[in-house]
């Protein structure tokens, strides 16, 4: 393996740790070396394709610990690799948990969970999905999105939403004069779609990061995998006007997205900009090698000394941060009002922003007949406030009222469960103006 990293310009020495334990199948990985000079690859491109080929070895051998040591040695940031690094740190939680897609198949025919918490649990848990858990909820793969959508029905998230939770929702929207049965189809109608793109997308990953080949693919691997390419087609850029200004004035853009609607779709490459990227979320590791596209992890074991080696990175050089304080999974929280609900932010957004003297803006999505609109808001700018604790307040007040709009939006926008969802359910049903 040492060879092979010199070869590759890579740490030998994570290469030679991430080996450790039985062989990595040299001579795989020395036909990949070979095919990817006679396909005349940049010396980025051979280290992207011999990486992942070891890689998904490594992972399909359930050698979970060593994926990451591999990745981190490769100093790469591409989706395939972040997919399978994040999967192993899933399944290796799920180990020690006891969580294997064979004890929830098992919980489920014995009646213990149904069909929704069994897929919920299988992503929760990164374990695979299966075709047969895609007809759990939908009778065949159709041939376009546009055929899905038609066909979608929104009893399929009935089982998500009590009458209580309804009558809250009502409650937070005053003089909308909404009737009960339209805004409740609308609401699970938006939900069932996002539940249905969320599967495609895991799906897809998991196919993508499991190391099967595409003549192993089935049918309907295929037709999954065409439906996740024409997810794409659905998305309206938005008008990127005010932050294509920050841009170019040379602040960093601290990105605020919410777990609410199509989120999964609200992703930076849907409008202009050529800045390195930085995702901050729940992940157990960080990744602050790759030049182009960092990721902190909140639940690593060295978040702290991380988190401010990589605030001095971002100092350093403009970049475009990702993250949602929405559910205050963070070390830390703020609670901020919610038309009278009490919401809990995670701390690191507001601080992240001062500490780099981001321009803020907000990320969300509306559906605009059979398309996603992407939106996006202009929020506080770090740089303009002289006080920390002036600037906080105006992030949080900007935040509280984006959440706000989607309240107060279309029902088919919400997708309203899970994170800050709950705690606007808290207490019930109340008037707000």
């Amino acid at each position: 393996m040492g060879e092979l990293g010199r070869a590759l310009g890579l740490s030998s020495a994570k290469l030679d740790a991430a080996s450790q334990g039985s062989e990595i199948d040299m001579t795989a990985l020395e036909q990949a070396l070979c095919d990817a000079h006679q396909q005349s690859l940049t010396k980025a491109g051979v280290i992207g394709l011999v990486v992942t080929a070891a890689t998904h070895q490594l992972f399909q051998a359930g050698r979970y610990p060593e994926v990451a040591a591999l990745v981190d040695a490769s100093g790469l940031s591409l989706p395939a690799l972040d997919h399978v690094r994040s999967e192993a740190e899933r399944l290796l939680q799920g180990d020690r948990a006891g969580v294997t897609s064979a004890s929830l198949q098992k919980d489920f025919e014995d009646g213990k969970i149904d069909a929704r918490a069994l897929v919920a649990l299988k992503f929760r848990n990164r374990l695979r999905l299966r075709i047969d858990d895609y007809k759990l909820f939908w009778d065949k793969v159709p041939a376009s999105l546009d055929e899905a959508l038609e066909a979608l029905n929104p009893e399929n998230a009935a089982d998500l939403y009590d009458a209580r939770m309804i009558d809250t929702l009502l409650s937070l929207r005053p003089g909308a004069k909404e009737d009960r049965d339209a805004f409740t189809k609308r609401l699970l109608w938006g939900h069932a779609a996002a539940d249905f793109f969320t599967f495609l997308r895991r799906y897809t990953m998991m196919l993508h990061s499991n190391a099967v080949t595409p003549k192993d693919f089935s049918d309907d691997d295929r037709a999954i995998l065409q439906l996740n390419r024409q997810m794409s087609d659905l998305v309206i850029p938005p008008d990127d006007t005010k932050i294509a200004a920050d841009i170019t004035a040379g602040k960093t853009i601290t990105l605020l997205g919410a777990h609410t609607g199509m989120y999964l779709l609200a992703e930076p490459r849907h409008f202009n900009t050529s800045l390195p990227r930085a995702d901050v979320n729940q992940m157990t590791s960080s990744n602050l090698t790759s030049p182009d596209h960092m990721h902190v992890g909140t639940a690593s074991k060295n978040f702290n000394m991380e988190f401010v080696s990589f605030i001095k990175k971002v100092q350093k050089r403009q970049t475009m941060i990702r993250i949602f304080p929405d559910g205050s999974n963070g070390q830390g929280k703020a609670v901020v009002d919610v038309l009278g609900k009490e919401v809990s932010l995670g701390l690191g957004a507001a601080l992240i922003a001062w500490k780099t003297s981001s321009a803020c803006h907000y990320i969300g999505t509306r559906w605009h007949g059979r398309k996603v609109q992407i939106d996006l808001v202009k929020g506080p700018d770090a740089a303009t406030f002289d006080r920390r604790e002036a600037f906080d307040a105006a992030f949080h007040k900007f935040y509280a009222d984006c959440l706000i709009r989607v309240i107060r939006g279309a029902p088919e926008d919400m997708v309203a469960r899970g994170l800050f969802w709950e705690e606007i359910y808290a207490g019930g049903a109340q008037i707000s103006v």
